[in-house]
């Protein structure tokens, strides 16, 4: 039995045909046109990493496309969705800098936005649209994809790539073209010291608090964002109602360094359930030449064990900020694979994050999903 296999077999099971989308990122900032060509200058490659190479912030472009392709045309019952992982803040590069890398300040999302000269309030329309056709889900990613704590700590330390990365306004970085890098500042929830926990609970907080103001609604899923992640900061996400946490199946505790076990709606800290990913489509990256034929063998082992299809994809995948021509193949790819999924299992009914635990807890039917 192959391991693709192997993951399927224990966990909660279903006869119907479900899949949830699942896509990272939104919200974070990342590179830019002006950063990228200045690392050029200096003949640093960055496109040698497909997420440096492609990942930047959403557009009303962006959001426009993939909510076209979510809509699709299709008839029935078929109707795809996505739950998007999201980290809506930011960090306040001016303010960090005239505190002297002291005190930590972040931008929401929208002040982002708006800073920027971005036009928000036409990305806000689509964001929200698609939240109330039903067609996207907001969960929580963290407050932003970045271990804060880390980073400042290096700032002050006079890391040449953090510093130098923050005159430019990018904190994320790859040791495929810095070879000096060796700090994973994009895991917001790991862990150096233990004192960290107290600063990683309370950006919970103001995380969700500014997913709640400026979305009006409530949030019920989280992931962290990179893998690492400590579960004694379970207590902080039930004290918010998070009802569902995605997990690896495999999963090492940020803290204690202690490998624990989840399947599909395992119970996680004192109420909470797992969702585990089975299924990964990420058309952007060079790793696979076939992602749509790759993610559909994903889905049909998925189903040949009577298990979700929880597809795994990112925000980079359908972007354009960077490379125009990204979000055109992306959204390409992702309307390849809804087509074949329609045409393999018509059937299939898509749903949230939140939606899929409802139903694993019996809190709802699939019937109540179109």
């Amino acid at each position: 039995m192959q391991l693709k296999e192997f993951q399927n077999i224990l966990g909660w099971h279903s006869n119907k045909k479900i899949i949830v989308i699942e896509s990272d990122d939104w919200g974070s900032d990342r590179f830019d046109l002006k950063s990228k060509k200045y690392y050029s200058e200096k003949g640093v490659d960055i496109t040698l990493n497909w997420m440096s190479r492609f990942d930047t912030f959403e557009s009303k472009d962006d959001m426009e496309g993939l909510l076209a392709i979510l809509r699709g045309g299709f008839t029935g019952t078929f109707q795809p969705r996505m739950t998007l992982l999201f980290n809506p803040a930011n960090p306040d590069f001016t303010k960090i800098m005239q505190g002297d890398f002291k005190t930590y300040y972040y931008q929401t999302f929208k002040e982002k936005l708006f800073s920027q000269g971005i036009d928000g309030n036409a990305l806000m329309e689509f964001y929200n649209c698609g939240i109330h056709e039903g067609l996207l889900e907001i969960g929580f990613h963290g407050r932003e994809h970045l271990y804060v704590n880390r980073w400042l700590r290096d700032l002050r330390s006079g890391n040449s790539i953090a510093c130098e990365g923050f005159k430019q306004g990018v904190w994320g970085f790859s040791n495929a073209y810095l070879s000096g890098y060796n700090s994973d500042y994009r895991a917001s929830f790991d862990l150096d010291i233990r004192k960290d926990l107290d600063f990683q609970s309370l950006s919970i907080k103001d995380g969700v608090e500014i997913i709640r103001r400026e979305f009006n609604l409530e949030v019920k899923y989280f992931l962290a964002p990179n893998g690492p992640f400590s579960l004694s900061l379970l207590s902080t996400l039930e004290d918010l109602e998070i009802k569902y946490i995605g997990i690896s199946k495999r999963f090492k505790d940020a803290e204690t360094k202690i490998n624990k076990f989840f399947w599909l709606n395992n119970r996680v800290g004192n109420y909470m359930k797992a969702i585990t990913r089975n299924a990964i489509f990420e058309p952007s990256s060079p790793a696979k030449l076939d992602w749509v034929g790759s993610c559909l063998n994903d889905i049909s082992q998925s189903f040949k064990w009577k298990k979700p299809a929880v597809v795994s994809t990112h925000r980079v995948n359908y972007v354009s900020g960077l490379e125009s021509s990204n979000s055109i193949h992306g959204l390409l790819k992702l309307r390849e694979l809804l087509n074949q999924i329609h045409k393999n299992w018509p059937d299939t009914v898509f749903l949230t994050s939140s939606q899929l635990g409802d139903l694993m807890n019996n809190k709802v039917s699939t019937n109540k999903f179109p």
